[in-house]
């Protein structure tokens, strides 16, 4: 289930909502790991829950843990029960769930200080930020303000996750992070703005089944939507200041010489793909990526908050451009912002919904949502 991430070390605000509100974090090193700490696990047909009870058991063990709290939830129902270091694996849990059937999460966690960790946990569990335009801008000096990253180290203290929600693909993202000096990395990358990747250590790790999902659904309407990709194709070589961009000899999106002549382009496109149910665009400035109409930066957005158990109303999004639209929606992200430098579009959409325009622009402005909403 989920992003095949776990075991992991989950600080926790309330034992009894582990499985709904779980925050990932990498498992420390022997000896750093504070009361309250949670390990959990997924397993399904193949895994007994038995076994992973004693493995994550022992993972708690350098801690001196003598008494920890098991949780176990599927769809339908959850159990828990407290327990010491002589009891064993409960029968109760084998009895109410039948993991050979369904899926299940398992949850082994330390129960001594769970309420200090409520106190300082932060209103931001989960923050998802654009990178270009919005982390960063490439004539901004320091191209990385060091205030933003203590920042949103401060945040990830308290149990934050931080995702770099970008068009860029994910390793133009790494090399825009080493160019812009970051000495801080995300804990995820929604990359292609609708692919998701998971930092596990020094390596990215794709999420295999959504990302599957993702090109499996724009093959399809790569197919669905021939008619109007050829009409587009005619309309752009018919007209100068723009030309195709084409993967794996397909088109896949378009750069224009100008926002202007996007603007004039977009239109047309508006009228030639109207036809399609399922082939849409997520624009930045002058560059313009076909896309399924069921995956953009809000879709992915509202996948990795399903999936680390963050509620709706502890995302916070920030972005600036077009292809920030879809994440700047009061249904995906509780709280929501954009930088000074946002375009008039942007700005409309977080003043409707209710969120914060920064007086500051791109890291500044960043730094100024975050210090609004903590």
């Amino acid at each position: 289930m989920g992003f095949n991430i776990y075991p992991k070390i989950l600080p926790e605000a309330d034992v009894h909502r582990l499985l709904d509100t779980s925050i990932n974090q990498s498992f420390p090193r022997k000896g750093t790991c504070e009361p309250g700490a949670v390990v959990k696990s997924s397993f399904g047909r193949n895994i007994s829950p038995a076994k992973i009870f004693q493995q994550d058991f022992l993972k708690l063990t350098p801690f001196r843990t003598r008494r920890v709290r098991c949780v176990m939830k599927n769809r339908h129902s959850c159990y828990s029960r407290s327990l010491d270091r002589r009891h064993s694996f409960p029968r109760a849990f084998n009895d109410k769930f039948d993991h050979r059937l369904e899926p299940a999460y398992l949850c082994v966690a330390h129960v001594a200080s769970i309420r200090s960790f409520l106190i300082r946990m932060s209103r931001i569990r989960l923050l998802s930020t654009d990178f270009d335009g919005t982390l960063l801008h490439v004539h901004e000096q320091p191209r990385v303000l060091p205030e933003l990253e203590h920042a949103i180290t401060s945040l990830r203290s308290k149990g934050c996750i931080w995702a770099i929600n970008t068009g860029r693909s994910l390793e133009l993202t790494l090399e825009g992070l080493r160019e812009g000096g970051f000495r801080i990395q995300p804990d995820f990358i929604l990359a292609n703005e609708r692919e998701i990747f998971i930092r596990q250590g020094s390596r990215w790790e794709a999420a295999t089944e959504w990302n599957r999902r993702c090109m499996q659904a724009l093959d399809q309407m790569l197919l669905s939507a021939e008619k109007e990709l050829r009409a587009i194709t005619t309309l752009i070589d018919s007209q100068g200041g723009a030309r195709l961009v084409y993967e794996n000899g397909a088109a896949a999106g378009i750069i224009a010489s100008s926002d202007q002549v996007m603007d004039d382009l977009c239109a047309e496109i508006d009228a030639l793909a109207s036809a399609s149910a399922t082939l849409r665009y997520q624009r930045n400035s002058i560059y313009l990526r076909f896309s399924h109409v069921d995956y953009h930066k809000g879709a992915s957005l509202t996948e990795l908050a399903a999936t680390t158990g963050v509620p709706r109303e502890a995302v916070l999004a920030i972005g600036d451009q077009f292809n920030d639209l879809p994440m700047l929606d009061s249904a995906v992200a509780g709280m929501i912002a954009c930088p000074s430098n946002a375009i008039i579009e942007v700005k409309k959409a977080v003043r409707c919904s209710g969120g914060f325009i920064a007086n500051l622009a791109f890291g500044a402005g960043v730094l100024e949502a975050i210090q609004h909403f903590s």
